[in-house]
């Protein structure tokens, strides 16, 4: 079952396996498990195993022992996920948190859904992932539709807007109209008050006015906007 759950969509990336892991976990207690049953058999034949187990071990912990031992969390993240804007969220979010109130909604143009979770804010749009409304099918296009009007009918009190393609993953032919939406939303709306420019090694973090004219000129950006008429705390 762990792994038919990686099938839908037939998109398979790292963590869609993440379910077999129990599996496995259960067949390594299975095994060790088994080894005092081992003792009757002839030593060479429990040696071979073993040495397969222990080499194997070895192999793992040679290629990922610095990553597991050595290494803080957030160059580990780095090291793993690249310029993916895993770090730069809980510094967002914790903004997030604390200029908006419990009740107040937050827009996220990208699929960076955990910084709502970090934030512990909840989405003005139901749709939290990108990907299906760039796909190029007809479902696509009318679940675009369906954001636009949901974020225009409840303005957000932040959006965060992900430069990144991992975020959105557009399928050749898709429709374009949510990305020329959300430019014109964001030009005429909202203004920019945080924007992380990110890159494999660091990440350059501009606030306050100089956010304006600002141009990232990474390939992965966080952006924050506020509306223009900024509700009062």
């Amino acid at each position: 079952f762990g792994f038919l759950s990686a099938l839908p969509g037939f998109f398979f990336r790292e963590h869609y396996f993440i379910p077999i892991l129990p599996a496995f976990a259960l067949l390594a207690g299975l095994f060790l498990d088994s080894l005092e049953k081992w003792d009757s058999l002839p030593r060479y034949q429990f040696f071979v195993p073993a040495l397969l187990l222990v080499g194997s071990a070895a192999i793992f912990m040679g290629i990922n022992g610095k990553l597991f031992f050595l290494t803080a969390p957030a160059s580990a993240s780095r090291m793993i996920y690249g310029a993916n804007p895993f770090l730069e969220s809980e510094t967002m979010a914790r903004y997030i948190q604390k200029y908006s109130g419990p009740s107040e909604k937050v827009a996220i143009l990208g699929s960076e859904p955990q910084i709502l979770y970090l934030a512990r804010r909840r989405s003005a749009t139901r749709f939290i992932y990108m990907y299906p409304l760039l796909e190029s099918n007809a479902f696509s296009t009318q679940m675009q539709k369906e954001m636009i009007s949901e974020l225009e009918a409840t303005p957000a009190r932040f959006v965060v807007y992900a430069t990144a393609r991992t975020s959105w993953l557009p399928q050749d032919g898709h429709d374009a109209t949510l990305l020329h939406w959300a430019d014109q939303y964001l030009k005429n709306k909202y203004k920019p008050v945080m924007v992380a420019d990110i890159y494999n090694s660091h990440t350059e973090w501009i606030a306050g006015p100089s956010t304006k004219d600002f141009r990232p000129q990474s390939s992965s950006s966080l952006i924050l906007f506020e509306p223009l008429n900024k509700p009062k705390q």
